[in-house]
């Protein structure tokens, strides 16, 4: 039972010559969440409102519902009620309507009134908190790096902080990608041990791939690239790094999955951008399902909650005035937003979610306030509040593995199972930059064929892992589905932004052709324009490798120039063919 008004005064009603002792009538409105009764337990709120009077002297309110009765006892009140509520039992208006009937009584004055209560779920909210990490856009990529390993320390802090809050309400920092960690354990080593130790007490949740990426223009080989440094978080932590975020792109290639599949990975996340996303939200968003790959095998947990933002996060983003945007002086970037207020009011989520195709008891948002936004921490404490006044809705500050595990649990037996791709969308930043595409395109063709010419050539030798893996990431970043500048009209960012663009496509086909021509050392001596042992002068001739998987023969076509200096053919044990 919740009273509504001035709780302090029980002394006989004094009444003034206007008023009547008792109400002509009352309005009950049944509210879509529940408080928490006096044993504990949820009980959906109604609300009653008297009309034609106030309620002055002590006064019952019976509910009857289902053959049950609950009466609730108000003391006398000198300024006398407008208003009140009570609290229904706590197994009625869960998953199916019920009529209860609301008697008010005060001697021989009584109302009477019948409501009928629709169903409204013990609905779950999964907040995924984070800061969609765009690797340029709203700032140079070097301001934007600092921003998200900022964010991934203060997120520490405030996990340390909280961790005593009540469940739901501790803080969890989602840092979308591993590349602010990757990142941070490259620039900052002396927090590694500390970031470390915060992925195994869950204040830091990891999802799998290290960037958001334009997927359709990824090859098979870059898409395992994706997941290289995540799996050696998996490995160091023990905790499971199971889960593909991909923030704003609408789509990803199907040929995506048969890779997570191999890689471990169990579960997708997709928050597609709703800016011309064509129908990449259509009876698609908060409708999990199984995805199968073109293998017809490997299969996938796949949940589309909406576009990232969708708890309303970003109003809060654009009432800050964005003080971070464009900011290039590190000192004057907040390293977190408090304001003393979050609105976590998600009633509005859960009631058009409320309707009899939809199976489930949960919901999906996403925390973030904008692209490349500083932490917000004034979550933990309006969760807390919230959870502390309201039963349900109930809001629970999350990772990715959490929301998919529970997920799979209650409802994985009765998914769909869906094949067929999901085509990407957003390629504009591609198509703007076919030239660059096309630069990325072979120096990951030539990346395959020298790591395959290195194995061929040495034998027993180690390739240098991280020269090969440092040429990757090159290409990833590339990949990365972020193009352009938020703000097109200032020229600094626009050409800073896209000067750093154009260097990952340029550094990655440098590193290519250096790691091509190392493979080719062993049967090169390119000094002396010929071919040769690396340990010598070149001889001359010409040497042919198939670095397929498989045999292949075929007619080895030489100009003039080529064929100059021998002419016998040898195979691969110098025999003369």
């Amino acid at each position: 039972m919740k009273i509504i008004g001035n709780r302090k005064s029980a002394v006989p009603a004094q009444v003034s010559k206007n008023d009547t002792i008792f109400p002509g009538g009352m309005v009950c409105t049944v509210q879509p969440f529940y408080r928490y009764r006096k044993d504990g337990k949820p009980g959906r709120e109604v609300t009653i409102d008297f009309k034609n009077g106030k309620l002055y002297n002590n006064a019952q309110i019976e509910v009857s519902v289902l053959g049950n009765k609950e009466i609730t006892t108000l003391a006398a009140q000198k300024e006398g009620y407008t208003h009140c509520s009570v609290l229904l039992p706590t197994d009625i208006g869960v998953d199916k309507a019920s009529k209860v009937r609301v008697t008010l009584r005060q001697g021989d004055e009584k109302l009477i009134k019948t409501v009928l209560v629709s169903p409204m779920r013990h609905w779950n909210v999964y907040l995924y908190n984070h800061s969609h990490v765009d690797i340029g856009y709203t700032n140079i990529q070097k301001q934007v790096e600092l921003l998200h390993k900022t964010n991934v320390l203060e997120g520490i802090k405030l996990a340390e902080e909280t961790k005593d809050f009540p469940e739901g309400a501790r803080f969890r920092w989602n840092p979308e990608i591993t590349w602010p960690l990757e990142r941070l354990s490259k620039t900052m080593p002396g927090q590694w041990d500390g970031v470390l130790k915060a992925i195994k007490d869950g204040y830091l949740c990891v999802d799998a791939s290290y960037l958001n990426l334009n997927t359709s223009a990824c090859s098979d080989e870059e898409l395992f690239h994706a997941f290289s440094f995540s799996r050696k978080l998996q490995e160091l932590t023990g905790k499971p790094i199971d889960v593909f975020q991909q923030m704003d792109v609408p789509g990803m290639s199907w040929g995506l999955v048969p890779v997570l599949a191999q890689e471990g990975v169990r579960y997708i996340m997709a928050w597609p951008n709703t800016d011309r996303s064509g129908l990449a939200h259509k009876d698609i968003d908060q409708r999990p399902f199984w995805w199968v790959g073109p293998d017809g095998k490997s299969k996938i947990l796949f949940l589309q909650p909406g576009g990232y933002g969708n708890s309303g996060s970003f109003d809060k983003g654009g009432k800050t005035g964005r003080p971070w945007f464009g900011q290039r002086n590190p000192d004057k970037m907040p390293t977190v937003i408090r304001t003393g207020s979050a609105n976590v009011n998600f009633i509005s989520n859960v009631t058009s979610m409320e309707k009899a195709d939809y199976p489930f008891d949960f919901i999906v948002l996403s925390w973030s306030l904008w692209d490349n936004s500083p932490i917000d921490a004034d979550i933990p404490d309006a969760v807390k509040e919230w959870n502390k006044e309201y039963a349900y809705p109930h809001i629970i500050i999350s990772g990715g593995h959490e929301i998919m595990e529970m997920i799979e649990k209650k409802y994985g037996d009765k998914l769909p199972v869906v094949k067929g791709d999901y085509t990407e969308y957003w390629t504009d930043g591609l198509g703007s930059a076919a030239r660059y595409t096309a630069l990325n395109r072979n120096a990951k063709e030539r990346l395959l064929q020298a790591e395959t010419l290195w194995s061929m050539l040495r034998p027993g030798k180690p390739a240098p892992r991280n020269d090969f893996d440092e040429a990757w990431r090159y290409i990833s970043l590339g990949s990365e589905h972020t193009w352009g500048s938020e703000n097109p009209f200032e020229p600094y960012f626009f050409n800073a932004i896209w000067k750093e663009k154009q260097h990952y496509f340029q550094e990655a086909d440098d590193r290519s052709q250096e790691m091509f021509d190392e493979a080719l050392a062993p049967a090169t001596g390119k000094s002396e324009g010929a071919l040769g042992p690396e340990d010598g002068p070149a001889k001359g001739g010409i040497a042919v490798f198939n670095n397929h998987s498989w045999k292949h023969g075929g007619l080895v076509t030489l100009s003039p120039a080529e064929s100059t200096k021998g002419d016998r053919v040898i195979d691969e044990n110098g025999n003369e063919v």
